[in-house]
């Protein structure tokens, strides 16, 4: 981390993007380390740049405001919560990636990976290892994605949980804003997202602990990607199993995201060239059906 610090303290015009379909880990780590940068070096000129639509509560965040939606030329390009190059908008040089997940892709000229609950926490963690003092309004958004992450403690071994849920209390206290009142401010759903979520109960099936579900084309047209995700992972909270997978069409391909509490996820899904946490994983696939995906996933978790 010290080295990729240097290469932030040589760059004068730094680019960060979040990742296709960002949420409050790719939201809040990029304004995190924005205000981070500008913290300790205000001369510099840093954007945040989100290429994908927010969705939901993330659009209307506080620290949404911080972000452009437009691409620029820089010294320095940094992508940050990236664990597999199409999640990329577009790539350029130098860049470098900072990453949290397990079964990463590598892409980028320089890169600092470390498995953590979120990378929001893993940059916590890595600046205060190395002596970087950390401001309220830099806690304040790597907050965002520590509490709404796949790792927030909800998945995985405890551990993982544990980590999760001490970043979550370190980052509040830094930030000395939400004082714990933060899930209803950073989690839940729009009335038009809980109309949406309504119409898809009659395709989910749970058969030996698992639930799977095929979201219908006619149902995924109109919603970006963003927000698909946001309002998929609510299910995890609502349908009662312990291993969790849906896939949804998406361009030419279908994305496939695995949740489970006692299976490594991440291993079934770079079987597929996908990547993401033991409990939480993602990838895209178009080979197969998704009942063939579905039945391949209750086999490997039954095992």
């Amino acid at each position: 981390m010290e080295k990729v610090w240097d290469l932030i303290k040589s760059a004068q015009k730094i680019n960060v993007y979040t990742h296709k379909g960002p949420d409050g880990d790719s939201l809040g780590v990029c304004v995190g380390l924005k205000r981070m940068i500008n913290y300790h070096y205000p001369s510099k000129d840093i954007e945040a740049i989100v290429l994908d639509p927010l969705a939901g509560k993330l659009a209307t965040c506080e620290i949404s405001r911080d972000t452009v939606t437009l691409d620029r030329e820089a010294n320095l390009y940094v992508y940050p919560d990236t664990p597999v190059l199409k999640m990329i908008g577009s790539l350029h040089s130098p860049s470098v990636a900072i990453d949290h997940h397990a079964g990463r892709e590598s892409f980028s000229d320089y890169e600092y990976v470390k498995v953590w609950p979120s990378c929001c926490g893993l940059l916590l963690n890595e600046f205060q290892n190395i002596g970087l003092n950390i401001s309220s309004k830099v806690a304040e958004a790597f907050l965002v994605g520590a509490v709404t992450d796949t790792g927030q403690g909800t998945y995985g071994d405890i551990n993982f949980r544990s980590q999760a849920l001490k970043d979550i209390g370190t980052l509040d206290k830094i930030c000395e804003k939400y004082q714990g009142n933060f899930v209803n401010t950073f989690l839940g759903l729009t009335l038009e997202q809980e109309k949406w979520l309504g119409k898809i109960y009659q395709h989910i099936k749970v058969n030996n602990g698992c639930m799977t579900l095929e979201v219908p084309a006619e149902l995924s047209q109109g919603v970006n990607l963003s927000e698909m995700r946001m309002m998929l992972q609510e299910l995890t909270h609502r349908i009662v199993a312990d291993h969790y997978i849906w896939g949804y069409p998406y361009k030419n391909t279908v994305r496939y995201s695995a949740r489970s509490q006692n299976k490594d996820v991440n291993m079934f899904a770079t079987k597929f060239g996908g990547a993401g946490h033991k409990g939480a994983a993602s990838f895209e696939y178009s080979d197969s059906k998704p009942n063939e995906i579905f039945k391949e996933f209750e086999r490997y978790t039954s095992s």
